[in-house]
């Protein structure tokens, strides 16, 4: 299952309300359209942008209480030897996570 911060959560649904939901599903867009420039990054071995793109990811990840992404963002953000495996791991949690996160935020 995937780590999310219940109580960031909780935070954003107090501060923002129904916008909350909102804001989830601008992270899921976002969140997809970084992963496929990270892909092309990462295929062009350009490890600046990999940085730039996975730090940007990571500091959303957290915007949004999806800890467990950032994780994985801070690990790709090192540019690992196997980024291509470090990258997959990312692309596959988001799904599970967006979920979680709406999931958690309903509750």
């Amino acid at each position: 299952m995937p780590t999310v911060d219940s109580d960031r959560l909780r935070s954003l649904r107090d501060d923002y309300g129904d916008l909350a939901t909102e804001l989830l599903g601008l992270f899921e867009t976002s969140a997809a359209a970084t992963l496929g420039e990270l892909r092309a990054a990462v295929e062009a071995g350009d490890g600046g942008e990999v940085r730039r793109l996975a730090h940007r990811l990571k500091g959303s990840a957290h915007n949004v209480g999806a800890t467990g992404m950032a994780e994985l963002a801070a690990e790709l953000e090192q540019v690992p030897p196997d980024a291509a495996a470090a990258l997959g791991r990312l692309e596959a949690a988001l799904p599970p996570t967006c979920a979680r996160l709406r999931e958690t935020l309903a509750d």
